[in-house]
């Protein structure tokens, strides 16, 4: 009788930890973009590995995003991304669903002075 208790208990605990293990997702840690707020001209800058980043337009949601990069600091819901065809050191895409659901925000870095067209009809700032 004993045995039988012991095989039970182990039982239970086997199918706890296994149904404990099936509503675990995994997670990856992206790095933060630091926000640095421009109250004189009215814009926030993200800022990573030294590459200033300032706004450029609104693009149509997942127009343009390619893979994810990183989130705003302070924002872990937030989620920035790279442009489809374009170096994530010139272009980056920024979106929070729960707040931006009319399109997703193109940056480009501040040193980026060639627009290439494909990019320029978006342009809405010119930081």
């Amino acid at each position: 009788m004993r045995a039988k208790s012991l095989f039970s208990a182990i039982g239970l605990i086997i199918v706890a930890v296994g149904m404990a293990g099936c509503g675990a997702v995994a997670t990856m840690d992206y790095p933060e973009y630091a926000v640095s707020d421009n109250s004189q001209l009215g814009y926030s800058t993200l800022i990573h590995n030294g590459v200033i980043y300032v706004p450029f337009g609104v693009v149509g949601a997942d127009s343009l995003r390619g893979e994810q990069i990183g989130v705003r600091e302070g924002v872990p819901d937030s989620t920035i991304t790279a442009v489809k065809g374009y170096d994530s050191r010139d272009w980056i895409i920024e979106y929070l669903d729960v707040l931006m659901g009319g399109g997703d925000m193109l940056y480009r870095a501040i040193d980026v002075t060639e627009i290439p067209p494909d990019l320029e009809q978006h342009r809405q700032f010119d930081y």
